[in-house]
């Protein structure tokens, strides 16, 4: 869809505010203070805003959600909606706040409650099942080098931390195969930590998929199979002769460059405190493959949590 016909879908703010009205209330209204089903007074010179004809209470149609407090019209909102939904490695705050007329830090703290509504409706329906690929991702680029670096012995070089010492965040990572992805920001790649996210992430039933990681080994005799490829033998796929399944977790490894394409090309550095809403994002537009209206919706019906800005920029408990 073309953003001008989003721009026609809702030519005024009364427009906007009706379908939004549909999507988050599709019986009407319900009050959040006492729970009454589309008993309300509009409010005629406060579009969006409701008055509870039960408890009197008022409210409107961002209250409880994301966009709670919000000063921003309702058509500036789906349309950056559009913008960050429909893009395929995002938008930044600079960008969008060129696009939307607004100003950097407003964009900024609008791209993270579309985040945080994405990771809500992200929430697994369930664990997933079938086929199941793993893997992980160590989030961050390359230290910067040393001024003169180069010029001292090889014995006084600075020595780049590798592997499970690195300081850069583990994201994990469970794909259905054509179906679902979760993800999970995990401390290290241990057998403890990546163990227990299996756990919570994939169901008894289901086939996993790894590389040969050490980690994944005692977990794996836990489900019904388990099938490991061999990356340090220049194995990347093949067909196993007992099931006939395809042994690979390309499909895994494909979500985790787009989630790095994003952070390169688009947002060029992600804080430890944010990774869980940028991977939300990428989650998000892997497994809402729809239409345009289609994915406002979902973010609209999301249970999404208000996100101040004072919590944003507040210091993380780490």
């Amino acid at each position: 869809m073309a953003i001008t016909t989003i721009l026609r879908r809702f030519p005024t703010e009364q427009a906007a505010i009706n379908w939004m009205e549909q999507q988050r209330w599709p019986e009407g209204p319900v009050c959040p203070s006492c729970g009454v089903l589309n008993e309300v007074c509009r409010l005629r010179t406060r579009p969006g805003r409701y008055t509870c004809l039960a408890c009197r209470h008022q409210f409107s149609i961002t209250s409880g959600t994301a966009l709670h407090r919000t000063r921003l019209p309702m058509r500036t909102w789906l349309l950056a909606m559009y913008l960050i939904a429909t893009s395929s490695k995002g938008v930044s705050a600079l960008k969008l706040a060129a696009w939307l007329g607004v100003g950097y830090r407003t964009a900024w703290h609008v791209g993270y409650r579309i985040r945080q509504m994405m990771a809500a409706s992200g929430a697994p329906a369930g664990l997933l099942r079938g086929v199941v690929e793993l893997d992980e991702t160590y989030v961050g680029g390359r230290p910067r080098r040393v001024h003169g670096e180069r010029t001292l012995p090889a014995e006084e070089r600075p020595r780049r931390r590798m592997g499970r010492s690195t300081a850069k965040p583990c994201v994990f990572v469970a794909v259905e195969r054509a179906g679902r992805v979760v993800t999970q920001l995990v401390p290290i790649h241990s057998a403890g930590a990546l163990g227990g996210a299996v756990r919570g992430t994939v169901a008894p039933d289901a086939t996993l998929m790894t590389d040969e990681l050490p980690a994944y080994v005692g977990v794996g005799r836990e489900y019904a199979g388990h099938h490991r490829v061999r990356h340090s033998a220049d194995e990347y796929a093949r067909t196993c002769e007992a099931t006939g399944l395809r042994v690979h977790v390309n499909t895994a490894e494909s979500w985790n460059a787009t989630l790095k394409r994003a952070i390169i090309g688009v947002f060029h550095r992600v804080s430890r405190k944010h990774l869980p809403r940028y991977a939300a994002e990428s989650a998000f537009r892997w497994n809402e493959r729809l239409p345009a209206l289609d994915r406002l919706a979902a973010l609209l019906r999301a249970d999404a949590a208000p996100l101040p800005y004072a919590a944003l920029v507040a210091p993380s408990a780490a």
